[in-house]
């Protein structure tokens, strides 16, 4: 089971909240309630089911009969149901709806959009995903026979039922408590009193108090008993219809839909680009390697199986180093291993005939053109002593077929 954060936001000044985590069902000292800003809010936040309880003076909690049963029905008629019993365009209003009770009523919660969605932004820019949007005044604790009333500096909260209640200024709590009570058509009923009125109010709720006449509860008695006794389904979430965390997440996809969409369209471009090169990079590799082999076959025809022409190249040459006798041998050697190496760097040129002979190597070769016949021979002058004699330089179509002379020098 998740964490689960408490998170009050301050009526009086934006911004300002007190939030209590609690992990399972462990004891809540009153020390535990923190206050701060929204930032510090967040940090504790994180993984965290998150209850946000609502200044319970910018919501109205009323009763309506609706006789559908289907929830997005009952949605879609509270507007009008309760429309005699606000001062507002029902169009500017939000609606949430709790429970139906015995007599067949079903609790309303009506608050004005735009202080929904300054909400729901506040929470959202400071990092805190609000599983759960609660009017305070619903956390209150519940007495059988008593109606609830948490008393604070300048604000007064009453519950007067699972999903009734209303805040009031402290000056006019008791005229208030009288209109409820007609409004209830009950006797008076006896008050739980939260918090530390002055002596004074205390005394003007008894009098207002019923046959079970007044009780009162400490601050921290009464979080204690808020937080572990809390049960989202007896109370009312505002987090319904065009507000509920389904209809978020989809908003959210939504606005992330055309970046996301872009950023894909960039990394396949980029993945295209990669495989292309990794492609023609493959290509180039396999030609290389079919031109070593090739002429690795006109050094060596006898060859038959060629898998590693590189390696097979090498072990030939320190074979014939081995068994080289005399110095026309190593000369043939030397110049064969310069004229090898130039080839191998000369894309387009064919080696048709070498001969050596008294320390001269001839070549015959097919080159595309007089420009790779002058890069091959700069190769292998660059290469030491060496003398590159081009004796003659025949074109047959696109191609050059030259004679060549290599010499070592002195």
């Amino acid at each position: 089971m998740r964490p689960r954060l408490f998170l009050w936001l301050d009526p009086a000044i934006v911004g300002r909240v007190s939030w209590l985590r609690l992990a399972g069902k462990q004891a809540v000292p009153g020390s535990a309630l923190q206050q701060g800003s929204l930032a510090e809010a967040a940090r504790q936040a994180a993984g965290c089911e998150v209850v946000v309880l609502v200044p319970s003076a910018d919501v109205m909690l009323l009763r309506a009969m609706v006789p559908t049963r289907q929830r997005q029905q009952m949605l879609k008629a509270i507007p009008y149901v309760v429309e005699d019993q606000l001062a507002s365009d029902v169009e500017q209003m939000h609606f949430a709806i709790g429970e139906r009770g015995d007599d067949g009523a079903v609790a309303v919660a009506a608050v004005a959009r735009h202080k929904m969605q300054l909400w729901r932004t506040m929470l959202e820019e400071a990092g805190i995903p609000a599983t759960s949007l609660i009017p305070d005044v619903l956390m209150l604790p519940q007495r059988e026979g008593r109606w609830s009333v948490f008393v604070g500096r300048e604000l007064a909260l009453v519950r007067t039922g699972a999903a009734s209640g209303f805040a009031a200024d402290v000056g006019t709590l008791p005229q208030l408590l009288d209109a409820a009570r007609a409004e209830h058509k009950t006797q008076s009923p006896g008050l739980l009193v939260i918090g530390s009125p002055s002596p004074e109010l205390l005394q003007v709720l008894g009098q207002h108090a019923g046959n079970k006449g007044l009780e009162t509860m400490d601050l921290a008695q009464a979080l204690a008993e808020m937080v572990l006794a809390f049960d989202k389904r007896a109370v009312i979430d505002l987090c319904q219809g065009e507000h509920s965390n389904q209809r978020s997440i989809g908003r959210w996809v939504k606005a992330w839909m055309l970046p996301l969409t872009l950023g894909g369209l960039v990394l396949l471009l980029a993945c295209s680009t990669l495989i292309a090169d990794y492609l023609r990079l493959q290509k180039t590799a396999a030609s290389q390697a079919a031109h070593i082999t090739a002429l690795y076959r006109q050094a060596f025809p006898e060859a038959r199986n060629v898998p590693n022409p590189s390696a097979q190249m090498k072990q030939q040459l320190t074979a014939l180093k081995a068994g080289a006798r005399g110095a026309g041998d190593q000369r043939f050697l030397e110049l064969l291993a310069m004229m090898a190496k130039g080839v191998a760097q000369s894309p387009g040129i064919t080696l048709q005939r070498v001969s050596f002979r008294d320390g001269r190597m001839d070549l015959t070769l097919t080159v595309a053109g007089l420009e790779r016949l002058e890069q091959f021979r700069q190769l292998v002058l660059a290469q030491g002593s060496v003398e590159v004699n081009v004796e003659s330089a025949t074109a047959r179509g696109s191609e050059v077929e030259a004679r060549l002379v290599l010499r070592k020098r002195p």
